[in-house]
C-alpha cells in the first residue's frame, strides 16, 4: 500500500513538475525578443557613438590655409574697426570739450 502511494505520489509530482513553466515556444519567442532588444540597443549605440566621433573630429581638427586666411582676414577686419570706432570717439570727445 506504501508502495503504491508513493508511486503515484512520484507520477503526480512529475506531472506536475512537466506541466509548470513556459511552454519551448513561449520560452523561444523571449528569447527571440530579448535578443532583438539587444541588438537594437547596439545599433543606437553605435549611432551615438559615431555621431559623438564625428563632432570631436569636427571641433578639435585643424584650419586648413584658405580657412585661416579668412579668420586672419576677420580678425584684422574687425582690429581696424575697432581703431577707426576708437578714434572717432576721441575726436567727438575732443570736439566736445573745446565747446565747453
Amino acid at each position: 500500500m506504501k508502495t503504491t502511494h508513493l508511486a503515484v505520489l512520484i507520477g503526480l509530482m512529475a506531472l506536475a513538475d512537466t506541466g509548470c513553466g513556459p511552454s519551448k515556444a513561449e520560452r523561444e519567442t523571449k528569447e527571440r525578443e530579448r535578443l532583438e532588444l539587444e541588438e537594437q540597443a547596439h545599433s543606437e549605440a553605435a549611432v551615438a557613438n559615431k555621431a559623438i566621433t564625428t563632432m570631436t573630429e569636427k571641433a578639435f581638427r585643424g584650419r586648413t590655409t584658405e580657412e585661416e586666411a579668412k579668420h586672419k582676414a576677420e580678425v584684422a577686419r574687425q582690429v581696424e574697426a575697432l581703431r577707426k570706432a576708437r578714434q572717432e570717439a576721441e575726436a567727438k570727445a575732443m570736439q566736445s570739450g573745446q565747446k565747453s
